[in-house]
């Protein structure tokens, strides 16, 4: 029986070019930025990490700097528009539940996200600050007047700063999961889905006691 003939390839194709491999490489890179950040990341360790060849991740990307704009545009951006989404069209109230439920979901989804924050974002001289920062603006800078017309409708506690009370509500939502590491080791406080909604009652909680005006 004749051998049965194989399609031929363009050169330089690879052989395995289903969808799921593009998302294999991205993977591999957010660990390996989370672990080791931008810069200590190679797309040898990429292809490593998603056994595959190197010239795969080339093939891909053409370079580390569309594979990192890759990773912010495809994995990281997502995830902000999630929390957005989860914000808008609350008008001008302030859902603290709805808010803190939002970015400890968002955070449980994607576990690599907290050690990029941690050395790309936070730390001075993050190659990703500028980005983040500009992806964020949108969705946060809107909170302030939202508190202030908390305060103004006798909802919230006319006695803080609306900008500042942003900064401690996500201070409140963002260091427990970036820290997370420390707290599981410290105090055993345990990931997971219980642990996540178990966090935001808490966060929650005192957020309403901080923020929410008390009525006789």
């Amino acid at each position: 029986m004749a051998p049965r003939a194989t399609a031929a390839r363009r050169p330089g194709r690879p052989a395995d070019s289903r969808a799921d491999l593009r998302t294999r490489l991205l993977d591999a890179t957010a660990v390996l930025v989370g672990r080791h950040g931008v810069a200590g990341t190679t797309l040898a360790a990429v292809a490593r990490r998603a056994r595959v060849t190197p010239a795969l991740v080339h093939y891909y990307f053409g370079g580390k700097a569309r594979l990192v704009d890759a990773l912010f545009d495809e994995r990281i951006a997502p995830v902000v528009a999630q929390v957005g989404a989860a914000m808008a069209g609350q008008g001008d109230a302030l859902p603290l539940e709805a808010i803190v439920h939002a970015y400890l979901r968002a955070f449980a989804a994607a576990p690599w996200l907290p050690p990029i924050l941690a050395r790309e974002v936070l730390c001075d001289g993050g190659t990703l600050r500028p980005r983040f920062v500009a992806l964020v603006r949108p969705v946060l800078g809107r909170l302030p007047q939202r508190i202030a017309a908390g305060q103004q409708s006798g909802r919230l506690r006319r006695d803080v700063d609306p900008r500042l009370a942003v900064v401690s509500l996500m201070s409140a939502v963002v260091y427990p999961v970036v820290a997370g590491p420390v707290w599981r080791d410290v105090l055993a406080v345990g990931p997971g889905e219980a642990g996540t909604e178990e966090l935001a009652r808490h966060i929650t909680a005192v957020l309403r006691h901080g923020l929410e005006a008390r009525h006789a």
